[in-house]
């Protein structure tokens, strides 16, 4: 039975995330696909991307994503009676109390475990308030994305980790329907995976962390399988592309030369926007965009071809050209391409000191581009123009670097003669890793692809200073 005050704490936190999401709903850029998915899947039994009126239902992965998030949208329309024609007013709202909700019930889990771990009810109602009202994931629960049903699945897993470290053997079943359960969320949750393996040799011999390691795989790739299975029965690559838009042409000459020089936050963002609304005469690159003269002169004979296209496809004779940009700066430069951007990008995904964490402070388009094209020099100016939202900026900037500083002394030095603090900060830490690098290594400079990972950081951390006050020897 569950403490009182731990479904309590878990209730106020749902109310809360509810209220916030519903008073500042608010879309991403994803959220129309996710929509269209869940409507083909609610009303015509298909996974597409098509309008859902006409029910052309051409096969898709589920967006760019697998679909877990577009079914559950899926469930919020069938509950509330969804049918072809709605606007998304009442669904944007349903979504939001879903999503949170569901939070919630993985919050009472997360408590359950802490409860048992530092043998104080009172202890783990204060924990699941602490990682629910965390400032740095707490507004996310306003988008109709991916982010809160992506943070509920990861502090589950973690969940999991914790009671497998407690009770010295690896929770095979329900570590793999919680990884299976993220992965369907959002792809990059694979980034899990280090943290199970690390937990099976910390709690088991070789031997057998590799055998119940291998049990987490099978009965999480059982799912996965299935649909990627699907996915290559229906003539689709095994997993998702994304081409940013219902209908567009995929320019991946376009978008792999970005990747030899994107690390700041907007710098692909709003290239990709531009293209994605066929507006080619607002495609601007900034000055570090280019290797030398003779490519900033080549790409900027491609944008004035570019130009002439404007409202149609992509033309594949220029993403072409681009694609060999691309090839050839790869290869002038490995080292730049392979090391010092991802490095770059890290330091942009943990340390951006302007990034809104979510709250309706974001800067927008305007001052989007003026970010990305003046190399952040008029940094200052445009912070002084909004003051208060500086400070909050400020505020999630200095908790996100002292939720990081906290991880590493804790790592260094605390919990050594506390084995379930030192599995969830070794097994924590190494997802924050591995996360870091698969991200930086496929080109992404986003913070809020981190947001996951600091929920993880915020909870073993929490664990770790609970289990070291009350000295708990477990």
């Amino acid at each position: 039975m569950v403490d009182r005050r731990i479904l309590a704490a878990a209730l106020a936190v749902g109310l809360a995330m509810g209220f916030h999401g519903v008073a500042h709903q608010e879309w991403g850029g994803d959220t129309e696909r996710y929509i269209a998915v869940a409507d083909n899947l609610l009303f015509n039994r298909c996974i597409s991307i098509d309008d859902p009126i006409a029910a052309t239902c051409t096969p898709h992965w589920g967006g760019n994503q697998f679909p877990g998030y577009s079914a559950v949208i899926a469930l919020v329309g069938a509950m509330i009676g969804r049918v072809p024609g709605d606007g998304n007013a009442a669904l944007q709202i349903a979504a939001i109390i879903t999503q949170t909700s569901l939070l919630a019930l993985v919050l009472v889990r997360v408590g359950s475990v802490v409860e048992r771990t530092v043998q104080s009810p009172r202890w783990a109602a204060i924990a699941v308030l602490m990682l629910g009202f965390n400032p740095i994931t707490f507004a996310w629960s306003r988008f109709i994305l991916t982010e809160t049903l992506a943070v509920a699945t990861t502090i589950w897993l973690l969940a999991e980790l914790a009671e497998s470290a407690r009770i010295r053997c690896l929770r095979a079943v329900p570590l793999g329907l919680a990884l299976a359960a993220a992965m369907f969320v959002r792809l990059d949750a694979v980034t899990l995976a280090p943290a199970v393996a690390v937990t099976a040799f910390m709690v088991h011999p070789p031997a057998d962390a590799i055998r119940r390691g291998l049990l987490v795989a099978v009965i999480a790739s059982l799912p996965l399988g299935a649909w990627t299975a699907r996915n290559l029965a229906v003539g689709l690559s095994a997993l998702p592309k994304s081409d940013y838009n219902v209908g567009l042409g995929k320019p991946q000459g376009l978008l792999d030369w970005l990747t030899t020089w994107t690390y700041r936050q907007y710098d692909g963002a709003t290239v990709i926007d531009a293209i994605a609304n066929r507006r080619f005469d607002r495609v601007r690159f900034p000055n570090h965009a280019y290797r030398d003269a003779g490519e900033r002169e080549q790409v900027a004979t491609l944008l004035a071809r570019l130009n002439a296209h404007r409202g149609t496809e992509f033309p594949d004779d220029i993403d072409a050209e681009f694609s060999k940009l691309a090839e050839a700066r790869r290869a002038a430069d490995p080292v730049e391409y392979w090391l010092i951007l991802p490095l770059r990008r890290v330091a942009t995904l943990w340390l951006l000191p302007t990034w809104s964490g979510g709250y309706p402070i974001e800067f927008h388009n305007p001052e989007r581009e003026r970010l990305r094209l003046e190399g952040w020099r008029d940094l200052v100016a445009l912070l002084a123009d909004h003051p208060l939202p500086t400070v909050w900026r400020g505020a999630l900037f200095g908790l996100r670097l002292a939720l990081v500083v906290s991880t590493l002394f804790l790592l260094w030095r605390w919990p050594y003669q506390v084995p379930v603090a030192r599995v969830m900060l070794a097994s924590t830490a190494a997802y924050a890793v591995v996360r870091s690098i698969f991200l930086a290594e496929l080109g992404f400079d986003e913070p809020r692809l981190m947001i996951e990972a600091y929920a993880a950081l915020w909870l073993a951390t929490l664990m770790a200073c609970l289990l070291r006050s009350r000295a708990v020897p477990t």
